[in-house]
C-alpha cells in the first residue's frame, strides 16, 4: 500500500510539472526587420518585415509595404527604393567594391531604422591547384518481391562512383587590416531533372608561405568556414581543402547518364556578415540549459535584422561519369 502511495505521489508530482506558467513580463512593440546582402555590379534587393513575439504561434512573419527606403553611397543620398510584393524594394544602383552603402528606412507604426555595410575589396586570387581522385564505387540496388517464391529480387541498377577532391588556393590578402573571408563549396549533382546542393568539406591546412604554418587544425574548422585576417594581414596565403563528390552510372540510361559540377568561392565578405555568422555558430553549438543567452548579432540601428555584403572569386569544375568497369549483377535474398 505504501508503494501505491509512493507511485501515485510520484505520479502527481510529474503531472504537476505540465502546468502552464502564466507570462507576466512586457511585450514588446514589433520592430522593423530588414535584410539584405550587396554584391559588387548586382542590383540591390532587400526585404522589409515586422519582428515577432516569441511566444506568438505563427510560421513567417508580417511584411512592411510602403516604407520608405532611402540609400546612401559614400555618406552621399543616391536614390529611394522602389516597393514590390512580400516586402521587397529593390534599387537600380549596382554597388562597386569598396564603397559604403547605407540604408534608411521609414514605415507607420514603427521607429525608422538604419543600416550600413562596406562592400568588400576582393582578393587577388594568385593560384588554384586542383586534383580529383577516384576512392571507390557502390552499387545502386532495386529491391523487387516476387509473390510466387516469397522472395525478393535485389537487382543493381546503376553504380555510384565516388571521388576525393583536393584544392589549393593561393591568394593575396589586401593591404588593409580588416579583412574577413569565407570559404564556400557548393556540389551540384544532376540526376534526372534534379539538383542537389552539398556545403560539408573539410579545411585541411591554412598558412601564409612566409611565415610557414599560421593556424592549427581546430582553429581552421567551424561552422560557416569564416577566417578574420588577424594573423595575415596584407600577405600571400596558402589554403588547402578537400572534399567528397561522386558520379551516377545507371544501366537503363546509357553510357553517361549523370556528371558532377562543384563550385568553390573565396568569399571577401564584411564584418557585419562575419560577426553575423561567427554568433550563429555560437547559438547553435550552445548546449548548456542555463547558460548566458548568445545574441546573434545585427546591425541595423532601432530594428533588427542584417545588412551584409561580400565579393566572391569563383572557380568552377565539373566532370562525368562515362562508365563504369563493373558489370551489372543479379542477386536473390
Amino acid at each position: 500500500m505504501k508503494k501505491a502511495l509512493l507511485y501515485l505521489t510520484v505520479f502527481m508530482l510529474f503531472a504537476s510539472c505540465e502546468k502552464e506558467i502564466e507570462f507576466k513580463g512586457d511585450i514588446t512593440e514589433p520592430l522593423l526587420v530588414l535584410n539584405g546582402f550587396a554584391l559588387p555590379d548586382s542590383l540591390l534587393v532587400f526585404r522589409l518585415t515586422e519582428s515577432r513575439f516569441f511566444l506568438e504561434e505563427a510560421d513567417s512573419f508580417p511584411t512592411v509595404r510602403d516604407a520608405d527606403v532611402r540609400l546612401y553611397v559614400d555618406g552621399m543620398y543616391k536614390e529611394d527604393l522602389q516597393s514590390q510584393q512580400n516586402g521587397y524594394y529593390y534599387s537600380s544602383y549596382r554597388p562597386k567594391q569598396g564603397e559604403v552603402l547605407s540604408l534608411e528606412a521609414q514605415a507607420p507604426g514603427f521607429e525608422a531604422v538604419k543600416a550600413e555595410t562596406r562592400l568588400p575589396v576582393q582578393a587577388e586570387l594568385l593560384e588554384v591547384d586542383t586534383s580529383i581522385t577516384k576512392v571507390g564505387e557502390q552499387y545502386a540496388l532495386s529491391y523487387d518481391y516476387d509473390v510466387e517464391a516469397q522472395e525478393y529480387i535485389i537487382d543493381t541498377v546503376g553504380v555510384y562512383t565516388n571521388y576525393e577532391v583536393s584544392m589549393n588556393l593561393k591568394f593575396k590578402d589586401p593591404p588593409a587590416s580588416g579583412d574577413y573571408y569565407r570559404v564556400l563549396v557548393k556540389q551540384f549533382f544532376s540526376e534526372g531533372e534534379n539538383f542537389y546542393e552539398f556545403y560539408d568539406f573539410y579545411v585541411n591546412n591554412f598558412y601564409t608561405t612566409e611565415m610557414g604554418d599560421l593556424l592549427s587544425l581546430t582553429e581552421t574548422q567551424n561552422d560557416y568556414h569564416i577566417y578574420a585576417d588577424e594573423l595575415f594581414n596584407a600577405k600571400v596565403v596558402d589554403m588547402k581543402l578537400n572534399f567528397g563528390t561522386h558520379t551516377y552510372y545507371d544501366y537503363q540510361s546509357g553510357p553517361i547518364s549523370s556528371g558532377a559540377r562543384f563550385q568553390v568561392q573565396l568569399q571577401n565578405i564584411s564584418q557585419s556578415y562575419y560577426l553575423y555568422l561567427k554568433t550563429l555558430s555560437a547559438y547553435q553549438n550552445a548546449v548548456e540549459f542555463f547558460a548566458e543567452p548568445i545574441q546573434i548579432y545585427s546591425n541595423v540601428q532601432n530594428g533588427i535584422g542584417l545588412f551584409a555584403a561580400y565579393s566572391s572569386s569563383v572557380i568552377e569544375l565539373e566532370f562525368i561519369n562515362e562508365g563504369s568497369e563493373n558489370t551489372k549483377q543479379d542477386y536473390k535474398k
